[in-house]
């Protein structure tokens, strides 16, 4: 319930990096949007760092990540595929994403260790001005 409340409050602010636990608690996600805030129908891309714990040690180098996001109030996704690469510290980097509509999006971060079990953080951001 604390993870839900956080997320939220965070979607209030206007430019935040959104950061929390997975669903099951295995990692510390912390995320960076470029531009920040996060434009209405324009291309923005997403920065992602894995940590053991609030103050642990980066994970990039044993997990890997994937990016998506939806609009949980109508049932789809993006219109785009965002692509991942790993930056030179790192850390992963999602680009391409694209919000079409303005309203509530969950931005998912998919963390998948080397046996090739995945846990999901999910951030909720209220987008955009259109």
């Amino acid at each position: 319930m604390t993870l839900i409340f956080m997320n939220t409050w965070l979607a209030c602010l206007p430019s935040p990096n959104l950061e929390g636990w997975t669903a099951d608690k295995q990692y510390y996600v912390v995320t960076e949007s470029d531009p920040s805030p996060i434009p209405f129908n324009e291309y923005f891309s997403l920065t992602v760092n894995v940590l053991d714990s609030l103050d642990g040690k980066p994970l990039n180098d044993v997990v890997s990540v994937m990016v998506d996001a939806n609009m949980p109030a109508h049932e789809h996704g993006m219109n785009e595929i965002p692509s991942m690469t790993v930056l030179d510290d790192g850390r992963f980097n999602a680009e391409g994403l694209k919000w079409f509509m303005s309203g509530e999006w969950a931005i998912e971060v998919f963390v998948t260790n080397e046996e090739g079990l995945t846990d999901v953080a999910t951030f909720l951001y209220e987008c955009c001005e259109s």
